[in-house]
């Protein structure tokens, strides 16, 4: 599935900081397939600002991430944790309706 430089960001902030051992597995598995690298925030130029970040998005093209079932069903567990809490805003918005979806 294709994502762009700011869904790849915005799923990495859709993922639990804390879990069981079981999760954070399938967390570090779906942070490796983002391939969100130093190198990669030094590209979209991250930096914070106040109130939250700022990048140029559009120095990255759209990348081509494989998902499993396994990861597919964890990010739309995390989709609907977001959602009960919510925690869905408009800067995840577009990728919470994306994973929802898959």
């Amino acid at each position: 599935m294709k994502f762009s430089a700011k869904d790849r960001y915005a799923i990495l902030d859709l993922l639990p900081i804390q879990s069981n051992l079981q999760d954070q597995i399938i967390c570090q598995s779906i942070r490796k397939s983002l391939d969100l690298t130093p190198d990669f925030f030094s590209r979209i130029k991250l930096s914070q600002v106040q109130g939250g970040i700022s990048a140029s998005w559009e120095l990255e093209d759209d990348m081509d991430v494989e998902l499993n079932e396994i990861e597919k069903t964890f990010l739309k567990s995390c989709v609907q944790k977001n959602d009960t809490e919510n925690k869905i805003h408009k800067d995840n918005l577009d990728i919470c309706l994306k994973l929802k979806n898959l």
